[in-house]
């Protein structure tokens, strides 16, 4: 667990829609054949093999193919996070998410992969984690051979503290109970260990009351961890359905203590969904925080509209309005925000709008940028570009020196020219494609 004096870095929480049902986007994801039979380095150990190759060039997109032993599959309900090791090479870590194996059936799983986006090569991490055990002194500390447990769709934030990064984990669905969890995970992503966080109420005893959640929105700002949301079971045992989590908690990382726990949203935020997008502007220097709110209801488009974003202080807890305009996004059957990580003012917004091709029936993608000086949305028209792709662009990523990436699948062009024998054909898609893009002033 970190400790003493760190920073915050970041943002935010899981980056795949909901619950069940899963959006049509999450179908086809599949477990996949392979195998990773050595042992991975640490980031700062790590050999730089080849540069990518470039499959496909227009004149805003470079589409490469990411290379690696095995490569994870397109899991729904993931979280990520991305980490600068200390070489200064770019890393993106996904974990967790639920692997469809078939249209009625899937899996949550505990898988951990880490993506070096210099070279863009991935490498299976997930069973070389160890757990960390403490037996109540430092000297008897016990490492076992343990991975992470299955959770889909944790929120997940990143802290570093004595010149490490750790990984926090928390919440998320158990694949034992089907249910949420208050469970916090700390992975130390240097050393490659993990433990169990029993955090702890005001008055010392451990928190079992804090209310399970997934698809919470997190961020680690000044060694404390904000969790924004969520969805939960509904009281009646009966329904299988979640219900919003309208509220916020605050936990200080040196002691574990919740300081501030389930404490409703104030009237006038009303809700702000799940998989809610949370992020610190350099321009606030940490004081401020950007929510944006996501899902409500899983049949329920996005609606960038209304009490949809606001200011958060993380001093005084209080909520003030965001104001925006200019090209606001249509509806969305789902989105995904991203920071600009050298810019003070920027992100941007990449989701499926929610109107289908006629005639494919598929929902077309495209990206707005939002400029948090001047409150104003802006659409940077890619509709036609990543459409002419033809790949299945899950989540984004803003990688300094390289700008803004697109990440997903793309179809083998040797596999193109095979007619698809059964909706099983689609479940063995994994994380093969990078999409660079070119972002005038963003």
């Amino acid at each position: 667990m970190a400790k003493q004096q760190g920073e915050e870095t970041g943002r935010r929480s899981s980056s795949a829609p909901q619950s069940a049902p899963r959006l049509k986007r999450q179908r086809s994801v599949s477990s996949h054949g392979g195998s990773n039979k050595k042992m991975s380095l640490s980031p700062a150990q790590t050999v730089q093999p080849s540069k990518p190759a470039t499959i496909e060039k227009s004149a805003r997109c470079i589409v490469e193919r990411i290379k690696g032993t095995k490569h994870p599959t397109l899991n729904g309900l993931f979280t990520r996070t991305f980490e600068i090791g200390p070489d200064g090479t770019h890393y993106l870590y996904i974990f967790g998410g639920a692997r469809e194996v078939s249209i009625h059936h899937a899996e949550i799983t505990n898988d951990f992969y880490r993506l070096n986006m210099n070279t863009l090569e991935w490498t299976d991490i997930s069973g070389e984690l160890r757990e960390c055990l403490d037996a109540g002194s430092p000297y008897r500390r016990r490492l076992l051979s343990h991975s992470l447990p299955p959770r889909e769709n944790p929120s997940s934030a990143l802290y570093h503290c004595d010149g490490r990064a750790f990984f926090h984990i928390f919440g998320g669905t158990d694949k034992l109970t089907t249910n949420p969890t208050n469970d916090l995970f700390v992975v130390d992503l240097y050393r490659l260990t993990w433990e169990r966080v029993i955090t702890l109420n005001e008055d010392g005893k451990p928190a079992l009351d804090l209310l399970p959640r997934s698809g919470a929105g997190s961020i680690i700002v000044d060694h404390k961890l904000f969790v924004f949301g969520g969805w939960t079971r509904a009281n009646d045992e009966r329904y299988t359905v979640g219900r919003n989590v309208n509220s916020f908690s605050v936990l200080d990382l040196h002691s574990r203590v919740w300081i501030v726990k389930d404490r409703p949203y104030p009237p006038e935020v009303e809700t702000l969904g799940y998989n809610i997008s949370v992020f610190a502007p350099k321009a606030y220097k940490g004081w401020k925080l950007v929510l944006m709110r996501n899902k409500v209801e899983d049949d329920r488009p996005i609606k960038f509209e209304g009490n949809y974003m606001w200011l958060f202080n993380t001093r005084t807890y209080a909520f003030t309005r965001q104001e925006n305009g200019g090209d606001l996004p249509p509806p969305h059957s789902w989105a995904d925000v991203c920071p600009h990580r050298e810019s003070e003012k920027t992100c941007v917004l990449y989701g499926s709008i929610n109107e289908p091709d006629p005639v494919s029936g598929e929902l077309p993608s495209d990206l707005w940028t939002f400029d948090t000086v001047t409150d104003q949305w802006k659409c940077e028209g890619f509709k036609q570009e990543l459409w002419d792709l033809d790949c299945d662009l899950q989540t984004l990523e803003h990688v300094p020196g390289k700008g803004w990436c697109l990440l997903g699948y793309k179809q083998p062009e040797s596999n193109r020219k095979k007619k698809k024998t059964a909706p099983e054909s689609d479940f063995n898609r994994t994380w093969n494609v990078c999409v660079t893009l070119s972002l005038e002033n963003a």
